[in-house]
């Protein structure tokens, strides 16, 4: 069976965390892949919007993998994920947990979903016939969760990225220009071994330039 397309869909408005985005896209162990790519900063911050516009330019019967530009995935990522949608039949899968880093605090947490079937809309893959069918609310927020609960969690197969500690999945970042407030019951502090395997993944993107490309 051939590898499917795998169309990684990246809004940014943030220079540096583009730049990181890229490297983080050309190290994927997965082949058959697509960077496709928007600057929003003269946007209007709708992006519900802004996904269904990128999403539209892909070829039809590819994946739609989100590749928000302020967070680190691992190299084998796309791959992984890949191999779930496929073997699970699901019609999204991604994390139901994910490591975060304060690039102003330097802090690690780790936000944990109790519901098992949620993934980040960070770390979300989907066909795109899938989004066909349920197009992103025109939101500037929670666009991700409603799409999710529009398809049906039931149709939802989620992993953790953090089963692996040496080697965390996926790490997103809490930064001034986030598009939601981080924070609250679901975030915990991160395990000792945890906050640094996070520092070791970041470490090589220069993490402490970013505080100031947030400003």
């Amino acid at each position: 069976m051939d590898e499917p397309l795998v169309c990684c869909i990246l809004p940014y408005h943030i220079p540096d965390y583009y730049q990181q985005a890229i490297e983080c896209f050309d190290s994927q162990t997965y082949a058959n892949k697509q960077l496709v790519a928007v600057d929003t900063s003269t946007m209007p911050r709708v992006h519900g919007l802004i996904r269904n516009n990128l999403i539209a330019s892909t070829p039809k019967n590819c994946l739609i993998a989100h590749w928000d530009s302020d967070d680190w995935s691992c190299s084998t990522r796309l791959t992984e994920q890949v191999t779930h949608i496929c073997g699970t039949q699901a019609s999204i899968v991604g994390y139901r947990d994910m490591p975060f880093y304060d690039v102003r605090t330097h802090q690690v947490t780790l936000y944990k979903q109790t519901n098992q079937r949620y993934a980040l809309g960070t770390s979300l893959m989907y066909w795109r016939s899938v989004w066909e069918q349920h197009p992103f609310i025109e939101l500037a927020g929670d666009e991700d969760a409603k799409f999710e609960q529009d398809v049906g969690f039931d149709k939802v197969a989620t992993q953790s990225s953090v089963d692996l500690i040496a080697a965390p999945r996926m790490v997103a970042r809490i930064h001034p220009g986030n598009t939601s407030a981080k924070g609250g019951a679901r975030y915990e502090k991160a395990t000792p071994e945890l906050a640094a395997a996070v520092l070791a993944c970041l470490k090589p993107l220069n993490v402490a330039q970013s505080v100031s490309a947030t400003r």
